[in-house]
């Protein structure tokens, strides 16, 4: 069965603010990947994504509804510690996963 939902060609256009001359036009130089049914296409919600993937130029951030940057380095985890003299605060960092 069908999992994901199929767009109309009007439907498409509506969602990437183009005309559907240029959906037509993407599925014809085989670009975009569509159905047809009868004289009707249906392209897929995953070839739509597919196809905007394609066309990025940065390749996609797994959680695309997060404001913040991905991290760019472990956090660090900071330990306070006595020596064994007993006079004094060592601090010892660790990068988690480490």
């Amino acid at each position: 069965m069908l999992r994901a939902p199929l767009f109309t060609l009007h439907e498409a256009a509506e969602k990437l603010k183009v005309k559907e001359s240029t959906i037509r036009q993407w599925i014809k130089d085989r670009e975009l990947r569509a159905i047809k049914f009868g004289r009707e296409w249906r392209i897929a919600q995953v070839d739509l994504e597919a196809f905007l993937n394609q066309h990025a130029n940065m390749p996609p951030q797994h959680n695309l509804t997060s404001t913040e940057p991905p991290p760019t380095e472990p956090p660090t985890v900071v330990k306070h510690t006595v020596d064994p003299d007993g006079d004094r605060d060592q601090e010892t960092a660790k990068a988690v996963g480490s």
